[in-house]
């Protein structure tokens, strides 16, 4: 989905989606660049519909409060779907989902840039999230 805005002053989304989702695959193991490409995926697009079916109050760079929810809680149903899917213990998957909502709201709330917009901040600032939790100890993959 993609405003009239976002057409001609930079690169089309895809380059974006493209590099970002590349980068985490390249820097990060399988399992977290998955994730993160799942988050970008199905997060961003959720994230346009809500807000623009929904509406309500911008918060940054014409991004609404219920699209920015749309996107985390759409971000955390993909961690419990991932994680029930392959089958790791319940407190991996509930830490996962919740750091999911909160990364997924964030990186979708960051302003867009020449170089940057949210199909780069999303997948980047997930993987680094997850790596975290990992080797924090909290999820293991």
């Amino acid at each position: 989905v993609m405003r009239p805005e976002e057409v001609a002053e930079r690169p089309m989304a895809a380059v974006y989606f493209v590099w970002g989702i590349l980068t985490c695959f390249l820097l990060f193991n399988f399992e977290v660049a998955s994730l993160a490409t799942l988050y970008l995926s199905c997060g961003d697009p959720a994230a346009a519909l809500v807000g623009i079916a929904i509406g309500g109050p911008k918060i940054s760079s014409g991004k609404t409060v219920a699209g920015t929810i749309g996107c985390g809680c759409v971000c955390a149903i993909a961690s419990i779907l991932y994680f029930q899917t392959i089958k790791y213990s319940v407190e991996s998957y509930l830490t996962v989902a919740l750091s999911g909502f909160f990364v997924g709201a964030l990186a979708e709330l960051t302003p867009v840039g020449p170089f940057f917009d949210d199909n780069v901040t999303i997948p980047w600032a997930s993987s680094l999230l997850l790596t975290s939790l990992i080797h924090s100890g909290l999820v293991s993959f």
